[in-house]
């Protein structure tokens, strides 16, 4: 995923108050950041900036809408006190050794009596997750319709119909909502205490949002066929067990309008997140059990390029987003690996 802070929120914000053709404030608060599901520089001084100005952080460099400018000539975040994350470097073949020699320590698979049990169900951990944290979990996603630019309310001039699976409680289409009045979303997750949560939002009232609670790997979709303009898929792909993948692949396909695209966020392959799994937690290659008993896979490029091209998905984008974030307590360089791609219905779809 790509990631924001505070400041740069505010200048999205202005920047869509002045496309929107509405009354911006006078100038955007660029205040001092808090941790959330984002990047974050060292708080600094508040500042005044103008829509129209050129944002720079206090080392010198421009923000851009990846985020901050590149840092060149370091190697390992914690080289400088004043970053918390850093673009990291390609994948190198130290690093696959390094990685493989971790996971090579992870020990053999679960038993298959568990195999099935958190496969089988997913739904009901999902369900407990949510029930226990409530929306209280995950931050909102304020940069879908920035790497995702068919979202912004300037690329949907007419009505645009967008599904979410996996849509938890709401995180990343409530945003798109906020700011982009052509949007109507259906919503599908298989945790019903998410869907009890989403179903009480002002947008469902007013009937721009419509939840649902839906197994997409044993349940038929609750929307018809080609009527979607957009799907988006944040982080739910690598809940489902690798087996089930192409079955939900080819459900969604059905659900695409010919030219419909498929948006995807999800782990990559290496990811530190993978690496720190103790013996215990794999159910297969690449596949492993979260101590509350969700799951999760990590992808490889060029394998979920394989896994859309075989339902008649055509790859538009597909990358790795690297970042390295720095532990300053524990004096750690933890690096995150995720998948970023977008794929469009060719109307091409396997039999």
């Amino acid at each position: 995923m790509l990631v924001q802070n505070n400041e740069y929120i505010c200048a999205i914000q202005a920047f869509i108050h002045s496309a929107l053709g509405s009354s911006p404030p006078k100038a955007a608060l660029l205040s001092p950041v808090h941790p959330f599901d984002s990047y974050h520089f060292l708080p600094t001084p508040t500042v005044f900036v103008q829509p129209t100005e050129k944002l720079i952080d206090t080392r010198g460099y421009s923000f851009t809408s990846q985020g901050p400018a590149k840092v060149d000539n370091i190697d390992n975040i914690l080289e400088d006190p004043n970053l918390l994350w850093i673009e990291d470097k390609e994948i190198d073949e130290d690093r696959i050794k390094d990685a493989q020699e971790r996971i090579a320590k992870q020990g053999a698979n679960i038993a298959l009596f568990w195999r099935n049990k958190y496969i089988n169900e997913a739904g009901k951990y999902w369900h407990t997750f949510y029930k226990r944290n409530l929306d209280h979990f995950y931050k909102n996603r304020h940069y879908l319709h920035i790497v995702f630019p068919e979202l912004a309310p300037e690329n949907c001039q007419s009505p645009t119909t967008l599904l979410e699976v996996g849509c938890g409680v709401g995180n990343a289409v409530i945003p798109l909502l906020d700011i982009n009045p052509n949007l109507t979303v259906h919503a599908i997750d298989f945790a019903s205490s998410a869907i009890e949560i989403l179903t009480k939002n002002q947008y469902a009232i007013d009937n721009r949002l419509y939840p649902s609670v839906c197994d997409v790997v044993n349940n038929e979709i609750p929307v018809e066929d080609h009527s979607m303009s957009y799907i988006l898929c944040m982080f739910v792909l690598s809940a489902i067990a690798p087996v089930s993948q192409p079955m939900v692949i080819k459900k969604l396909m059905k659900k695409l309008k010919p030219g419909g695209k498929l948006f995807i966020r999800d782990y990559g392959r290496y990811d530190e997140a993978q690496l720190r799994f103790n013996k215990g937690s794999k159910i297969d290659d690449n596949f492993y059990v979260r101590c509350d008993g969700t799951c999760a896979y990590y992808f490889e490029i060029n394998e979920l390029k394989l896994l859309m091209e075989s339902q008649g998905l055509q790859s538009e984008e597909c990358s790795y987003i690297l970042r390295q974030y720095a532990n300053r307590s524990q004096k750690i360089a933890r690096r995150r690996v995720w998948i970023h791609g977008k794929f469009v219905n060719t109307g091409n779809q396997q039999d």
